[in-house]
């Protein structure tokens, strides 16, 4: 049990450490809108996936990505620096999705509620003609 607190825990000190050391300490205006949302430590703590949030369109994201994959080495060493870990999980960074599929869905559920309702609207229509 004390295993998965520890790596949640040590995802959490992850992604805040990112998020500060991309704040204020990157200088690259690739990344000046980037938010850490997530990082996922694997079980063996050898690997981290870090997930971003990106301001703008696809192509903002992917250079995001990239210059924070340019500069990993720096990342990972001064996690290891703020963090005191023997062994820094290897970085590895991926665009956040999630927000995007919470609008498409979002917008779905619109379509389907305004779907019923106008399908609603009609059959109240119907009814009220045929009395």
């Amino acid at each position: 049990m004390a295993i998965p607190f520890r790596r949640e825990k040590l995802a959490s000190q992850i992604q805040k450490e990112i998020s500060a050391i991309v704040r204020s300490e990157m200088n690259d205006p690739r990344v000046t809108f980037v938010t850490v949302t997530q990082v996922q430590v694997s079980p063996d703590f050898k690997y981290a996936k870090v997930y971003l949030s990106v301001l703008g369109d696809k192509k903002k994201q992917k250079l995001a990505v990239m210059a924070l994959k340019h500069g990993r080495g720096f990342m990972q060493m001064e996690l290891g620096r703020r963090l005191r870990l023997r062994e820094v999980p290897e970085l590895s960074f991926h665009a956040d999705q999630a927000i995007d599929k919470a609008f498409k869905m979002n917008k779905l559920f619109k379509q389907v509620e305004g779907a019923r309702k106008e399908k609603e609207g009609n059959e109240g229509n119907e009814g009220k003609e045929e009395e």
